[in-house]
């Protein structure tokens, strides 16, 4: 295995926070996206508005599923930036 893996694991083992924000991130993300699954799967319109529900439930599922990415992208970034600062300390 390479040197560079090696660090790479070394530096995620030891930094829980590290680890901590990468499950949180991944948590979210499935979360966000089934609670706005669930919430799209709900919407239902009477009467004259019942041809609007289709698209309707489709912008919102967008909606979720950007906030969902937001979220995760945000997350690794965050460990991204505290993995860095932990190579350093661990290895500088």
């Amino acid at each position: 295995m390479p040197n560079w893996l090696h660090e790479f694991f070394y530096v995620i083992n030891l930094s829980k926070r590290v680890q901590v924000v990468l499950i949180f991130g991944m948590l979210a993300f499935i979360a966000i996206l089934t609670f706005g699954a669930y919430q799209v799967s709900e919407l239902t319109m009477v009467g004259p508005a019942k041809c609007i529900e289709i698209p309707l439930k489709q912008m919102f599922a967008k909606r979720y599923e950007a906030l969902a990415f937001m979220t995760l992208f945000s997350s690794i970034v965050t460990a991204v930036r505290w993995y860095m600062k932990d190579r350093k300390r661990l290895l500088g």
